[in-house]
């Protein structure tokens, strides 16, 4: 075998190398740069005609199922961290943050932003009287079943400790909506 075909042959296990193994690796190398970054949707692909069950595809696709497993456990702890685990409604943590928000866009855009404070009255002798496992009860169904039904997606729910709730009337057009809310909202307690 001649210099030149000794030549050919390098160049073309170069080619071959690059094309099997060089593309993968800078793949799952950017894939692992964007996972750094905060970026957990994209894939790395794992199937096609260079891509098998060899090592570099496993590699591959255990990389794709840790970035699934992140971006699942980093939706779940950001519920965790911005909502009420007893009602599933706003935490007041996150209840701030979206005041501050709303406040801003309603003076940008000259709009109002109404707040509901309710406290729900004898709520203590539920407790008291039947214990705090029937009153958790009570809470929870009353957000579920009385409060988020009665606002909008563009509203504010939020569980601001105990048996304190905020509703925040966001972008409402007519001013009597708020007592009109607040005046069902009691009368739903009432009835309870």
């Amino acid at each position: 075998m001649g210099a030149g075909s000794l030549l050919l042959l390098l160049i073309l296990h170069g080619l071959l190398w690059n094309l099997l193994v060089g593309r993968r690796l800078a793949s799952l190398t950017q894939a692992c740069r964007r996972l750094m970054q905060g970026d957990y949707s994209r894939q790395v692909q794992t199937t096609g005609l260079l891509h098998g069950g060899d090592e570099l595809g496993v590699l591959a696709e255990a990389f794709n199922t840790m970035a699934e497993k992140i971006q699942e456990q980093q939706g779940e702890m950001e519920t965790l961290a911005t909502h009420d685990s007893l009602t599933g409604l706003l935490n007041r943590r996150a209840l701030m943050q979206r005041l501050e928000e709303e406040v801003a866009r309603a003076e940008r855009y000259g709009t109002s932003v109404t707040l509901l404070m309710l406290d729900l009255d004898g709520f203590k002798e539920i407790n008291d009287h039947h214990g705090h496992v029937i009153g958790d009860e009570v809470l929870h169904r009353f957000a579920e079943e009385v409060l988020r039904p009665a606002v909008r997606a563009t509203d504010i729910v939020a569980r601001y400790g105990g048996d304190e709730f905020v509703v925040g009337l966001c972008r409402r057009p007519h001013q009597r909506a708020p007592t009109k809310l607040a005046a069902a909202l009691r009368n739903v307690w009432r009835s309870l």
